[in-house]
């Protein structure tokens, strides 16, 4: 479940910096981008944040959730489920470093994408704020996991065993 939680915000935060650097740049496409930490930093980082938790590097929440995952598939005895998400996370990180070279810090390309007008300043701040948040999120919950890690066991537990939540309800 704390996995789960911190999927979805992640997934969330990149598409929405996917949606921003297409507005703002006028192209989603890497082949059209590149140098855009020195023009939109914030944009990088929110983008950053996000992709290092995906691939579960350490002080994130994606850290925390996939070492969890990969500890339960070991201790099950399935060491096919542990080493293939051991995997999956070193793919994921080659496919976010490249994505952040080719976009972020790789050269700007000659040819600009097509020209689109400006959004207002506090729409860019909304665009970039959203995901840098869920980023700096993944870094205090990283850092942070037992609060949230404690409520997710509690919901699990009630997944497993329903009975009190039946009970509760059927009052």
């Amino acid at each position: 479940i704390f996995y789960l939680l911190q999927y979805v915000a992640v997934k969330g935060a990149l598409l929405l910096t996917a949606a921003a650097v297409d507005r703002l740049e006028g192209s989603d496409e890497l082949a059209d981008l590149g140098g855009l930490m020195q023009s939109r930093f914030w944009l990088g980082i929110a983008f950053l944040l996000p992709a290092l938790a995906l691939a579960g590097i350490p002080p994130t929440s994606g850290f925390v959730g996939k070492f969890l995952l990969v500890r339960a598939a070991f201790e099950a005895g399935s060491f096919w489920a542990g080493a293939t998400a051991i995997a999956v996370s070193l793919l994921t990180l080659l496919s976010m470093i490249k994505i952040f070279n080719g976009a972020f810090w790789g050269e700007r390309p000659d040819v600009a994408p097509p020209a689109r007008p400006a959004p207002s300043t506090l729409r860019t701040r909304v665009m970039v704020g959203l995901p840098l948040a869920v980023g700096v999120a993944t870094i205090v919950l990283g850092i942070g996991a037992s609060g949230l890690l404690t409520l997710a066991g509690t919901a699990a537990d009630v997944l497993v065993d329903p009975t009190a939540y039946l009970t509760a309800v059927s009052r």
